[in-house]
């Protein structure tokens, strides 16, 4: 039933019933046939009546009913009308007997298939009646009447196939279009969710197509932009902001296009040591500058079937923006700060040690060996402070980018045994064998900083010595000619590094806490500034363990033989002949 299109052309039922109403009135009352003037005074009580229904149906009824009773009341009354004026104009034979046709018509558009099959067998029924009742003894003239018969009622057969036909195919577009607007209001809902979703976004949304033009924008960055959005829609970003990779100070290096880089080559320059700090942003109508992060995603568009992933094509992109400007920022006046306190306390520090050193140098024999002992705890402490505040110096130099090398070409054995010679004392102080054997192999100079390379195996060899109770440190150097790379490996027998906690070694201020905690007093931050001494290098540094059974760290190097990368040290200035 189809309750909603009823509803829908109710005022057009309405106009058409009493175009129906006045057609028959017309029609008995200027109609010259005999048998139509016989019945004139029925027929004008009919129509009376029908109009007074209409008038009360359509005015005081229809508000109050349900459209189901609406259409089943009217479907009623109307073919009782029809009935009576074809029976009192002729039956089979009158002019106006198609009007049974319209309640066939009505009810297979209104009321469906069962409905139609009730009217039309009411119809056949009253038919069949009419005939042998009325039609046969009242017009014997007629020849063949049997006939006329069949033709009535292969007639509103016909019509009835036609009308359930037709119906049902109003009925199956009517539901497509039913569905095909629950579709659309489902999308415009899910856009509407969508555009508020981006549009609260604080961070800024861009959509590019491949010749730079803006797609889509979301509110933070046209407040950024200080440009409305209609504004901003179908422009050129070239002509609204330039985006710009930056070095590790902020400095511009050179600009980018967003439609070109590729995800790789940001999640790259995200490794460096400034870490995703490195894009600004700059607005051309405010000349705003901004540091952000970046992240892109292809805006892909299936042009075939879901199931054939190879007709993919990335029509734009999708930019995310995040302004980090206040991180950065804070950051660096942190950075600022460690450095201006470790600069400040060096001077006191450098003289209590100084005093110290005098002290124990003229008064260690009339001290007793309390006060001796009490001196050298001082002395050990006022060192202990002297390596925290060198670290916090390199530390703040390696985020501003001011840690600076000086590379050469360097005899990496000799280097590596003069570093194993000077700790050795400290490794046979707590029974440990420290052993080392130079490579038998020949291993070419490598292209390094000696002092600050010494710094990285230093601190290594020295955590090894500290965090080993008993057993050995093992030190080998072993030459890759593959990838012209020295790997020099520190393991010892200790207790090993927790699973959870080796992803977090080289980060700043990371102490493993547990047995390990037990070994040193150490700061966090000697294994941080190894590993970026070894990639300013342009090498690896990384650690296997096995806790409980110990632990081998390893960095690499590059040989003189690598024309690459020594290239590249002569371009920073950091190459020394």
């Amino acid at each position: 039933m189809n309750i909603e299109l009823m509803t829908r052309y109710r005022k057009n039922i309405e106009i058409s019933v009493w175009m129906l109403i006045i057609g028959i009135g017309l029609f008995v009352n200027l109609s010259p046939q005999p048998v139509v003037q016989q019945s004139q005074t029925i027929l004008n009580i009919v129509i009376l009546t029908v109009t007074a229904y209409t008038i009360v149906y359509y005015r005081f009824v229809a508000p109050r009913w349900s459209t189901a009773e609406l259409i089943l009341s009217s479907i009623l009354v109307y073919t009782v009308f029809v009935f009576l004026v074809a029976h009192f104009t002729g039956s089979l034979q009158s002019v106006l007997f198609s009007l049974v046709f319209v309640p066939i018509l009505i009810t297979a558009l209104m009321l469906g298939v069962q409905a139609l099959l009730i009217v039309v067998a009411g119809e056949v029924i009253w038919l069949v009646t009419e005939f042998y009742f009325y039609f046969l003894p009242f017009h014997p003239g007629i020849s063949d009447p049997h006939i006329l018969l069949w033709e009535k009622l292969i007639a509103i057969l016909l019509v009835s196939f036609v009308a359930y036909d037709n119906s049902r195919e109003i009925f199956t577009r009517q539901s497509e279009h039913e569905l095909l607007e629950q579709e659309k209001e489902t999308i415009r809902l899910l856009q509407e969710r969508e555009d508020a979703i981006l549009q609260s976004m604080d961070d800024m949304v861009l959509s590019l197509d491949t010749n730079k033009n803006i797609l889509i924008a979301n509110d933070s960055f046209a407040k950024t932009l200080d440009i409305s959005q209609n504004e901003i829609i179908g422009k050129n970003y070239d002509s609204l902001f330039t985006i710009k990779k930056t070095n590790s100070v902020g400095d511009a290096i050179e600009t980018i296009d967003l439609t070109t880089i590729t995800t790789k080559e940001v999640e790259d320059n995200d490794s460096k040591e400034t870490g995703p700090t490195n894009f600004r942003l700059q607005t051309l109508n405010n000349d705003k500058q901004l540091f952000v992060t970046l992240a892109i995603s292809n805006l892909t568009v299936d042009l075939k079937d879901k199931e054939t992933p190879n007709d993919m094509v990335a029509p734009g992109r999708v930019i995310v923006l995040r302004d980090i400007t206040e991180e950065l920022q804070l950051e660096r006046m942190k950075i600022d700060f460690v450095s201006m306190a470790a600069h400040e306390l060096r001077t006191p520090i450098t003289a209590i040690r100084g005093y110290l050193s005098a002290l124990k140098e003229e008064a260690t024999t009339s001290l007793t060996p309390e006060h001796n002992k009490f001196l050298d705890r001082a002395d050990i402490a006022a060192n202990q402070l002297t390596t925290l505040m060198e670290n916090l110096l390199s530390v703040s130099r390696i985020e501003k980018g001011a840690f600076n090398l000086d590379v050469r070409k360097t005899d990496w054995v000799h280097l590596i045994g003069q570093r194993v010679e000077e700790l050795a004392n400290r490794a046979i102080e707590r029974g440990l064998q420290l052993n080392w054997e130079p490579p038998k192999e020949n291993i070419p100079e490598v292209l390094v900083d000696p002092l600050r390379v010494s710094e990285v195996f230093n601190n290594i060899l020295s955590n090894a010595i500290n965090y080993t109770q008993k057993g050995s440190i093992t030190i080998s150097v072993k030459y890759e000619p593959a990838e012209e790379i020295v790997v020099t490996s520190i393991s010892d027998t200790g207790p090993g590094i927790p699973r959870e906690a080796l992803n977090h070694l080289f980060e700043k201020f990371f102490r493993v806490s547990g047995v390990l905690e037990q070994g040193s007093k150490g700061t966090g931050l000697g294994l941080y500034i190894s590993k970026e001494i070894i990639e300013l290098h342009k090498g690896k540094i990384w650690v296997e363990s096995t806790f409980g059974e110990g632990t081998t760290f390893s960095f690499s190097v590059s040989t003189i033989h690598n024309l690459k990368l020594r290239k590249q040290f002569e371009q920073e200035n950091a190459f020394r002949v």
